[in-house]
């Protein structure tokens, strides 16, 4: 790569949000999905062996757990959010290099060498360049050339 391609980014509430579901999201489904099960199973049990009123309350946590588990994580991510003055509707700028990435704010700068990412994961609107569990830069396909798409979609390939 001869080039330098670059790209931006305004992070707001909704980008950060995305960006948690999709790290986080598996994590969060399969909890519910076994706790509720356990719940569903329960509650069925305690219906057939005749305790109607615990039964039916065992069945309406099996449903309600997955909306309480996601609403609790909805406001963990606004809280966590609220609590990074750094993040709030914040304009960065990518620059990506041959053997790394500048990402330049308002009040910061970083300089991170591809080989020091943990992860990369692409959806179909994002990349997500991970530098450790709980911490990544987020970058848009939609404000990217098609060539930075390539670029990173290699990139990624490698980091398997």
């Amino acid at each position: 790569m001869k080039e330098a391609y670059e790209t931006s980014i305004e992070m707001n509430y909704m980008e950060y949000k995305k960006m948690c579901q999709v790290l986080n999201g598996r994590r969060i489904l399969i909890l519910a999905i076994i706790i509720s099960g356990f719940l569903l199973a329960s509650g069925l049990f305690l219906l057939i062996m005749g305790s109607s009123v615990t039964g039916r309350f065992f069945l309406v946590l099996a449903a309600g757990y997955p909306l309480l588990l996601w609403g609790v994580f909805t406001r963990s991510a606004r809280k966590s959010f609220s609590s990074q003055k750094l993040l709030e509707n914040q304009h960065i700028h990518y620059e990506f290099l041959e053997d790394r990435f500048i990402a330049r704010s308002d009040i910061s700068r970083a300089e991170i060498r591809y080989d020091l990412l943990y992860r990369i994961v692409e959806t179909k609107t994002n990349f997500y360049l991970l530098l450790g569990p709980n911490q990544s830069f987020l970058v848009k396909k939609e404000n990217c050339s098609g060539e930075l798409t390539a670029f990173l979609g290699e990139l990624r390939k490698r980091h398997k």
